[in-house]
């Protein structure tokens, strides 16, 4: 589905990889109605984007927010007339660490944030993207969905079960006009340890030193998937890669995963 002229809806779109979406979103002549449940973070992509309300309309708003979530259609409806398609960007993590060393409600807000919003967001936008003569969705999920690694129990599951869901998806929506894509990013530049409370003691971001791909490359490739009708996207050559080792020795990506995790999410 070309984006030119269509309207998209963006979770997530105050920051990182979701402001990056709604950027190339509109640099390729889509309107964008972003949500973030960051007010400022949603004022800065908007600074940034320097178009009027008949391209962008943003609307702070956590994707935990039932309610919030079962009006905003609506509220889509009212901005643009229509709605094409929707990107469920999204997501938290959480602290290194097992079972055991997470709190219960920490375990619940991940998987809340990360799978329920995607669920949320999709069965409340699905009716109105099945009028349009074509539509799509886009989730995105995790490279830990194809190869988690240890002390990633709440995060590896909720990503798991966003690609599942987008997998199945993608089959019971088959014979309709709304095609389906399943995103699933490496490391990228964003606001995701910020965001997800995961700061050094210092205040700093302990991922600072490992190798990101820059958000408006990965915002790039994510945006064309979707163009391409893509069921399945890899951004970035660390997934690809963990995407051919799992294939060929599960336990020793698993390994490199468990090194991998061990730099970018600090204990708790």
């Amino acid at each position: 589905m070309l984006v030119f002229d269509k309207t998209i809806v963006v979770t997530g779109g105050g920051a990182g990889i979701g402001r990056g979406l709604v950027l190339e979103l509109l640099s390729r002549g889509a309107r964008v109605f972003a949500v973030d449940k960051d007010p400022h973070g949603l004022e800065g992509t908007s600074d940034i984007a320097q178009v009027d309300q008949k391209r962008l309309v943003t609307a702070a708003l956590d994707v935990t927010n039932t309610d919030g979530i079962r009006d905003l259609p609506e509220r889509v409806l009212d901005a643009f007339g229509s709605v094409d398609g929707l990107i469920n960007n999204a997501g938290i993590s959480h602290p290194r660490g097992t079972l055991m060393d997470l709190d219960d409600a920490r375990i619940e807000l991940v998987m809340d944030v990360n799978f329920y919003g995607t669920v949320r967001m999709t069965k409340a936008f699905l009716p109105l993207l099945l009028s349009r003569p074509t539509a799509h969705v886009a989730n995105i999920s995790s490279l830990v969905a194809l190869n988690p690694a240890a002390g990633q129990v709440a995060y590896a599951s909720s990503k798991a079960a966003i690609k599942a869901f987008t997998e199945v998806l993608a089959l019971d929506l088959a014979e309709t006009p709304v095609n389906v894509t399943l995103i699933l990013p490496g490391v990228v530049q964003s606001d995701f340890v910020a965001n997800s409370g995961l700061q050094s003691a210092d205040g700093t971001d302990p991922t600072e030193k490992i190798p990101k791909m820059e958000t408006a490359e990965a915002a790039k490739k994510m945006v064309t998937g979707i163009e391409r009708n893509k069921t399945r996207l890899l951004v970035g050559g660390d997934i690809r890669a963990v995407d051919v080792m799992a294939r060929v020795s599960p336990l020793l990506t698993s390994k490199v995963m468990a090194r991998v995790a061990k730099s970018l999410l600090p204990d708790e």
